[in-house]
C-alpha cells in the first residue's frame, strides 16, 4: 500500500525542496500537481509519458531511481493508487 500523503498537504510554490530544478522538472511537477486536482490522485508513470508526450527515459533522467516517488517527495502527493 503507498503513503497516503503528509498532514501538510501539497508543497507549497516556495517550498525549499523545489530549489534548484530546472524548468523541464518544474514543468514536469506542476503537470502532476494539476493532475491531481482535477483527478483526486496521482498519475503514474505511463500517463505522465502520454499525456505530457515525453520519453520514459528522459522521465528518468530528470527524476532518476524511482521518478514517480521522487515526484510524490518533491510536491507531497501520495503515490499512485496502483503503486
Amino acid at each position: 500500500m503507498g503513503r497516503q500523503g503528509g498532514a501538510s498537504g501539497p508543497a507549497p510554490p516556495g517550498d525549499g525542496r523545489l530549489s534548484g530544478l530546472n524548468p523541464e522538472q518544474r514543468a514536469v511537477l506542476d503537470y502532476v500537481l494539476g493532475y491531481y486536482r482535477q483527478h483526486g490522485h496521482t498519475p503514474n508513470l505511463r500517463t505522465l509519458v502520454n499525456e505530457m508526450g515525453l520519453d520514459k527515459k528522459r522521465v528518468y533522467a530528470l527524476f532518476p531511481g524511482n521518478p514517480i516517488r521522487r515526484i510524490c517527495q518533491l510536491t507531497g502527493l501520495p503515490m499512485p493508487p496502483e503503486c
